[in-house]
């Protein structure tokens, strides 16, 4: 799972200027998974500190921001021992401990050799109000699996690679071809988020991949409530209008249709707030064709999409089976749904701004 992600990883364990590591993404998306995975393959040992289940370790950073202290009292606390270049040391849900996001800075000064990783809620991370450690950290985005790394998950890893060879579309024979969308519409009711994709391969079972994809979308709007300050309203409201923009002929973002006399200035604090927390991938409108095409973007037109497509599908509320029959009074919807998953693929791929 996840190799690229993994790889990159690696690269900062070797690198001999490496500093502490925060790795962002949405809600759920694997973090804290790859990473215990991370450093129980690539160290000698990995001690796991979660400020949410062990509140208890707030109170080592409240008064102390000298890493050598800090450490000695998480080895005393665990019963372990912290050996620079053979220990990776994981600080999970970190927006739980406002003083561990301004101790990576000492960490990074006085601590160099010690490789340290993060990982929580980045809607946390924004909203604290802690020194944040600027030019002393890495940062690293992680994404829901993509259809490659879904197909690796179902068992598919020559398909996979298949793809990732990019044959001549000419070359695919009918069988293969078939087999690829059929694999394809399932991630679409699927997705990528990997607890989902985990029970979908245990279970088969729509009904308890649906069951977590709501809850998963409940989690995210009590998260607009405990990060989103006076934008509450509005990011509840941009989030659940989603699939009705996507089902649209244009997929245009109207503001008008959510806020009577709604101009784009209105929109601009919330839909910025949801792309910083990766909910959202934000298109941008281009005037015409032009390189770079930033100098002809019109910021009062954009598209917006979901960072999953799985929970698309199920915010949208439309059966499974939608996705797998043919049906004209869906095509709107269909085609909405293969949009954002053309999004997400290339976000996933490295994409840093997409336009039309």
């Amino acid at each position: 799972m996840k190799r690229l992600i993994y790889e990159e990883l690696v690269d900062w364990k070797n690198d001999a200027n490496h500093k502490p590591l925060i790795l962002d993404g949405v809600r759920q998306c694997g973090k804290t998974y790859l990473l215990k995975q991370f450093g129980s393959k690539e160290f000698k040992n990995c001690v796991y500190c979660n400020f949410e289940e062990s509140p208890e370790l707030n109170e080592l950073f409240d008064s102390n921001m000298e890493p050598s202290k800090i450490i000695r009292d998480i080895e005393l606390l665990k019963s372990v021992r912290i050996v620079a270049g053979d220990t990776l040391l994981i600080l999970d849900e970190i927006q739980e401990c406002e003083p561990a996001i301004t101790s990576l800075k000492y960490f990074h000064e006085h601590m160099p050799e010690l490789h340290v990783a993060c990982a929580g809620s980045f809607l946390g991370i924004m909203k604290s109000k802690a020194s944040f450690p600027v030019g002393k950290i890495d940062t690293k985005h992680m994404f829901p699996m993509n259809f490659c790394e879904y197909l690796m998950a179902e068992g598919e890893k020559s398909l996979a690679e298949f793809i990732q060879s990019d044959p001549d579309p000419d070359e695919i024979s009918k069988p293969v071809h078939e087999t690829l969308l059929r694999l394809m519409r399932d991630y679409c009711i699927v997705g990528g988020m990997p607890e989902i994709v985990q029970t979908w391969i245990s279970h088969h079972d729509i009904n308890k991949v649906d069951s977590l994809q709501k809850e998963l979308l409940q989690n995210y709007e009590r998260d607009f409530a405990k990060h989103g300050g006076n934008m509450v309203e509005m990011l509840t409201s941009i989030w659940t209008s989603l699939p009705s923009f996507l089902s649209r002929e244009n997929r245009k973002f109207i503001f008008k249709d959510l806020k009577k006399d709604g101009r784009s200035e209105d929109f601009r604090g919330p839909v910025q707030w949801l792309t910083n927390a990766h909910l959202i991938y934000k298109v941008n409108h281009i005037k015409r064709h032009a390189y770079p095409p930033s100098t002809e973007q019109d910021d009062t037109q954009y598209k917006l999409y979901m960072c999953d497509i799985g929970l698309l599908r199920a915010m949208a509320g439309h059966p499974a089976g939608v996705m797998i029959t043919e049906n004209d009074d869906t095509h709107l919807y269909k085609g909405g749904m293969y949009e954002n998953l053309t999004v997400c693929e290339l976000m996933s791929a490295g994409a840093e701004n997409l336009y039309y």
